[in-house]
């Protein structure tokens, strides 16, 4: 379960942020000189592609592009290349934060003893993390009383996101210490645990929520 946890989500987020750090006004080559630099500094699997072929064919492919959002196909190739599933490029309407009301929320049911907890994925802004751990909270107590043989984490509708409120409710299953950590070429690891019913990433939580359910030990089955 931790495995799949640490593994779920890196994400190449370009749209407005890109823009944003640039110090004058960014042009659609500037724009995507940048996204490769994002990519061939902080992809783990940057060691896979020869850098200077690859930013020559995307320059090429982006040649005469007026807008950012012409060099998106170019950005894609070299995403592509790189062949890590877990980099993508997300324009700035799909980055965008669906409103709190309609994002999906973890849920829970019981077989033969066995509470089952689905945790779905998170792109969500305060608001959308306060009801998905609210939610994975009242989802643990529904079935807290009759998981006697055990819990299953489902993550298979879990398509990433931010993992910090994922973590916060798994928190009284996981109990603290350590649950993983991001590691990437030549960098030392950055721990992420839970503790007091958080996630935190290294001494920084990684939500303002807390999640209050402490599960008390049930019978083996």
């Amino acid at each position: 379960m931790r495995r799949a946890l640490a593994a779920a989500v890196v994400l190449v987020l370009l749209g407005t942020g890109l823009v944003a750090a640039q110090s004058s006004a960014p042009t659609p080559r500037t724009y995507l000189l940048g996204a490769l630099n994002l990519l061939r500094t902080h992809s783990m699997d940057r060691d896979r592609v020869d850098w200077p072929r690859v930013e020559a064919e995307a320059l090429r492919a982006a040649e005469g592009a007026s807008t950012f959002s012409e060099t998106y196909p170019a950005i894609q190739t070299v995403i592509s290349e790189l062949g890590n599933q877990h980099t993508k490029l997300l324009s700035p309407p799909q980055a965008k934060a669906p409103l709190a009301t309609t994002i999906a929320v973890p849920s829970s049911r019981v077989e033969n003893g066995v509470a089952m907890l689905t945790i779905p994925g998170l792109i969500a802004d305060p608001a959308g993390e306060r009801r998905y751990i609210q939610a994975g909270a009242a989802a643990l107590r529904a079935v807290e009383a009759q998981a006697t043989c055990g819990w299953i984490v489902d993550l298979r509708d879990d398509t990433g996101g931010t993992m910090w409120p994922m973590l916060t409710v798994l928190a009284p299953l996981l109990g603290d210490g350590v649950a993983g950590s991001f590691a990437g070429p030549g960098l030392a690891p950055q721990f992420w645990t839970v503790r007091d019913g958080r996630s935190w990433s290294g001494e920084h939580p990684g939500t303002d929520e807390v999640n209050p359910v402490r599960l008390s030990r049930w019978s083996r089955c």
